[in-house]
């Protein structure tokens, strides 16, 4: 078999594969009063984080063309800019914010 026909093979196997797959979403509610001390600041690092994020991609020239491997974002405070460093916010919630936008 030569390298086409192999690849050629994986993707038919892989389009195989995923037909049976579904795409489902959670909606997940969340009790605040049940959440512990710690869980309760990471939900608020992840929201502020994704705001940091999306406010940086409506700031930015080019909105289409935002890189989607951001690690760090220029957020104002007050009169001045300091750069905020993801360490909450996952690759694929980046790319679904950046893509939302």
């Amino acid at each position: 078999m030569t390298k086409n026909e192999t690849i050629k093979q994986t993707m038919r196997e892989t389009k195989d594969r995923h037909s049976g797959m579904d795409c489902r979403v959670f909606v997940v509610k969340v009790t605040a009063n049940k959440l512990s001390r710690e869980k309760k600041e990471h939900f608020d690092m992840l929201f502020r984080e994704a705001k940091w994020l999306r406010n940086a991609v409506l700031a930015s020239d080019d909105v289409f063309g935002f890189e989607r491997g951001v690690k760090s974002v220029m957020v104002k405070m007050g009169d001045t800019f300091e750069e905020k460093v993801f360490s909450v916010l996952g690759s694929q919630m980046k790319q679904d914010i950046i893509s939302s936008v």
